[in-house]
């Protein structure tokens, strides 16, 4: 099997649901002629495990201590419980979502089923051969059938959540919606750096600077931005800032939280006023003189996808709070996966 399949299906797989006349032994998740079943459930903990591990802890393999920590939600619940919670309210939304399809005449037509045929084949090239494709659906205790009632109702949500939050869905969106997000919440930025942490050596390996040097890197730092205080132009410093930051971001940067892992620089660089500037020592070493620039409008659309993907985020928690009470959740077959016993992936 391809490595890079590790994490496609499980991307893939947010949520896959049964119809109520497939087995009613192991329904986990119950919305009017919606059912999901407790296989499923496991691909979706399955999902938020490996995900969770992989790209917030960079861990490839388990650690059981993990799941009996107190998590950070502030809702006195365990990191396993933490995780079991979000499956089961990303499932219950979906759920509501696609029965919410159902209702509004949303069907699955020949050219859909065309698109999942086409969809089902793509996945399979993943793998070397059909006993690998089956054994892997196995650990996620899927079937051809389930794979492809999941890829049926992914178009049935699809297709809701875009009848919900279109022109006069109780959850309209437009495109002012995504602007107004994009302006509250990002903001562009140049800086002028000074490296007083390192410099590279004479074998190109970068090596500690010396106290002494550390001392004229921030005497250097406190020059700038007393020549700025001075009136001197921000630009004419920023084209020597030491990380070429005028080269690559001619017209600055625009981020928003979380986008930079100096979390020092963010903080500030938010706080500024257009036009204003301020040296903030960064989290992880190094001085930066800090200029907040009108928001680049520009950039608006390199953000978009994001901006959407977030806005969009917001609208299902809204879903799933109002929906809550139409869904049904079995417990005992929730919790019947307990997250340390579910695998992590190759």
């Amino acid at each position: 099997m391809k490595k890079a399949l590790s994490l496609i299906l499980i991307l893939l797989i947010l949520i896959s649901l049964v119809s109520c006349s497939n087995s009613s032994k192991n329904v986990a998740i119950t919305c009017g002629s919606t059912t999901v079943s407790g296989e499923i459930f496991y691909s979706q903990l399955l999902n938020y495990k490996n995900e969770f591990l992989i790209s917030y802890l960079g861990l490839t393999e388990d650690n059981p201590a993990i799941w009996s920590q107190d998590s950070p939600t502030g809702r006195l619940e365990t990191m396993g419980e933490a995780l079991t919670r979000m499956a089961v309210e990303d499932m219950t939304q979906f759920a509501w979502v696609i029965e919410y399809a159902k209702d509004n005449g949303v069907t699955i037509d020949e050219e859909n089923k065309k698109g999942i045929e086409e969809a089902v084949a793509s996945l399979k090239e993943n793998f070397e051969t059909e006993e690998e494709y089956k054994e892997y659906l196995t650990t996620l205790k899927l079937d051809d059938e389930s794979l492809n009632t999941y890829l049926e109702y992914t178009i049935l949500y699809d297709e809701g959540f875009r009848l919900l939050t279109g022109e006069g869905g109780p959850y309209a969106l437009t495109e002012e919606d995504y602007k107004e997000y994009y302006e509250k919440n990002f903001y562009t930025v140049k800086h002028i750096f000074v490296n007083n942490v390192s410099k590279v050596g004479e074998d190109g390996e970068e090596v500690p600077l010396t106290e002494d040097e550390i001392k004229e890197k921030e005497d250097k730092a406190k020059g700038i931005l007393d020549a700025l205080d001075k009136g001197e132009d921000f630009e004419t410093h920023y084209l020597f800032s030491e990380d070429q930051m005028a080269v690559s971001y001619p017209d600055g940067i625009t981020i928003a939280d979380g986008f930079t892992y100096d979390t020092a620089y963010e903080s500030t660089a938010k706080a500024l006023k257009e036009g204003e500037y301020k040296m903030v020592n960064g989290t992880s070493g190094g001085i930066y003189i800090i200029l907040r620039l009108p928001l680049s409008e520009s950039d608006y659309e390199e953000y978009k996808s994001y901006v959407q993907t977030v806005v969009n985020q917001e609208v299902t928690t809204r879903i799933y709070s109002d929906c809550k009470n139409d869904v049904t959740v079995n417990y005992d077959v929730i919790n019947s996966y307990p997250i340390e016993e579910i695998p992590i992936l190759d």
